[in-house]
């Protein structure tokens, strides 16, 4: 996956006061596309974040909400490596489910503007599901 630089001008900062990670863990096994079970116990979380208020240039221009046309979540289980990404849409909240239990998972969140750009990411997040 490659990724673009922005111009500063319109780099969004993304301020997560608190990733929520609400953790639940299903008994069950994940599934396959065949409708079959996997034997793998997978577990879910919602992601929460505060919406970004400024662009991230020098003089920090207000943004408005309807700068913001959606967010990207991007996981994996190394810090700083994403190996997925999913566009959520202009939401700021999101369940993710069917991760691995007892294995680290690492989340950072990226806004997109009108203009298409992506900010910078979101301060990293962690758990253990």
């Amino acid at each position: 996956m490659k990724r673009f630089p922005l111009k500063s001008s319109f780099r969004l900062t993304i301020s997560l006061l608190f990733l929520i990670l609400s953790l639940a863990a299903f008994s069950g096994c994940g599934g396959t596309s065949d409708g079959g079970s996997t034997g793998e116990l997978t577990g879910s979380v919602t992601l929460s974040w505060e919406p970004p208020t400024t662009y991230d240039d020098p003089g920090h221009t207000p943004l408005s909400s309807s700068d913001i046309v959606g967010y990207r979540i991007y996981f994996g289980t190394s810090p700083g490596i994403y190996d997925y990404s999913l566009s959520v849409g202009n939401v700021v909240s999101f369940p993710l489910s069917d991760l691995p239990l007892g294995t680290p998972v690492y989340f950072a969140v990226t806004a997109i503007d009108v203009l298409g750009s992506e900010s910078s990411f979101s301060a990293e997040a962690s758990t253990v599901l």
